[in-house]
């Protein structure tokens, strides 16, 4: 499992910005632009830290789930620049274009294509054949490799089927392009494993995708109704392929529209009750209490007074926020309320362990654990003594 203990942002904010920065040609100052339209602050280095260290993390442990390839490879090599100076990423896909492994090296020589080769059949196995262009560094290591191990690996030299995988660089060239170049070697590597983390992915995604048209063609066609409004089964898939905030954001136009509210979709949804007293308002990453904007969680006790949430109980035992610890709980808890309205955030990622939630039960508090802004709304209509605990940071 991959640690994020005593990191200053949420688990899915991290994964959030690695996935962008990997998935798709962006600089990390763009990326921080965004991230900043969606209410979190932070600065292109940050995000250029959390690539460097989490990308060969995600890549590692998709590596060790990573699906058998075919016994028929196509092996060539691409250039990455590093430091002003062409550095070589070695690539192999199978023929059904499937990567079958990556490395990048400083040189292009017989030593880094046998290491290339050993990576790639130590995690694979040895195919029967690899097709390959008429470099004489790769012939060298395929022999080498042949003699050392005593395999019969065939060597074809086919210009059209070796296309397969100099198309394929595509993929990443299209990504890397933005990036003007890397400005070292480690942070190249770590770069590019997402970068090819993602271009997997998207090729296990692709191949699904097909199998399921192929099912659905294949199942008899049924009558389309003939009213002209949309279903709510495609608007639960409209949001099911929409990511985080977004899908919620989505969820929220769409139940609110009926009553007049307005939802902000640029900066997140915000939910407007009126200007009471007492009144709170909720937005991506931050909070309105009587006027006043918090960007943090918050607990809010029955005199009114907004104490900040002391998450580090939790993520000491549980590694996340997400989990309420029993320490955490007594600190929440104060004598002589019975109930406690926790907001879950945008999700309802944020949920009771079972030590605070027999902690409460014991205490005779009832706990109401609803998303973020419908415990808003609880909140500002409930007329008992209680207690507000609001995550509003994912």
């Amino acid at each position: 499992m991959i640690d994020f203990k005593g990191s200053h942002f949420e688990r899915d904010v991290i994964l959030w910005g690695v996935r962008w920065y990997v998935a798709y040609p962006i600089s990390y100052r763009q990326l921080e632009e965004m991230m900043e339209e969606r209410g979190v602050l932070v600065d292109h280095s940050t995000l250029n830290r959390w690539v460097v260290k989490y990308a060969p993390l995600l890549e590692h442990q998709f590596r060790t789930r990573k699906r058998p390839v075919g016994d028929s490879w196509r092996l060539d090599e691409t250039y990455v620049k590093v430091k002003g100076c062409w550095k070589y990423l070695y690539r192999s896909v199978d023929k059904a274009r499937a990567t079958v492994d990556f490395l990048l090296t400083a040189k292009r020589d017989c030593e880094a294509a046998l290491r290339f080769l050993r990576k790639a059949i130590g995690q694979h196995g040895a195919p029967e054949k690899i097709t390959i262009d008429k470099s004489g560094a790769n012939t060298a290591a395929i022999e080498r490799y042949n003699a050392e191990h005593e395999t019969d690996i065939e060597i074809r030299r086919v210009r059209y089927l070796n296309n397969i995988v100099e198309q394929d660089h595509r993929a990443v060239k299209r990504a890397t392009r933005p990036m003007l170049g890397f400005k070292s070697f480690r942070s190249a590597a770590a770069t590019l494993s997402g970068i090819e983390l993602m271009h997997m992915i998207r090729r296990v995604s692709r191949r699904r995708g097909a199998n399921c048209v192929q099912r659905i063609n294949s199942m008899p066609s049924r009558r389309k109704p003939r009213h002209s409004h949309t279903p709510v089964a495609s608007i639960d898939k409209i949001c099911d392929t929409t990511l985080g905030s977004e899908r919620w954001m989505i969820l929220a136009a769409l139940m609110f529209r009926a009553d007049g509210i307005q939802v902000g979709l640029r900066h997140g949804a915000r939910l407007d009750r009126g200007r009471k007293n007492g009144d709170r308002r909720h937005q991506f990453g931050s909070i309105t209490i009587d006027g006043k904007a918090y960007k943090h969680d918050v607990i809010v006790r029955l005199s009114g007074k907004v104490e900040k949430r002391k998450k580090n109980l939790s993520k000491e035992q549980y590694g996340t926020s997400h989990i309420i610890s029993k320490d955490e709980a007594k600190f929440v808890f104060a004598d002589g309320r019975n109930l406690l309205i926790v907001g879950a955030g945008q999700e309802g990622n944020v949920r009771l362990s079972p030590e605070a939630s027999v902690y409460f039960n014991n205490k005779r508090c009832k706990v109401l654990v609803q998303p973020t802004p419908e415990a808003i709304k609880s909140f500002n209509q409930s007329h008992e003594k209680k207690i507000g605990f609001m995550h509003v940071t994912c």
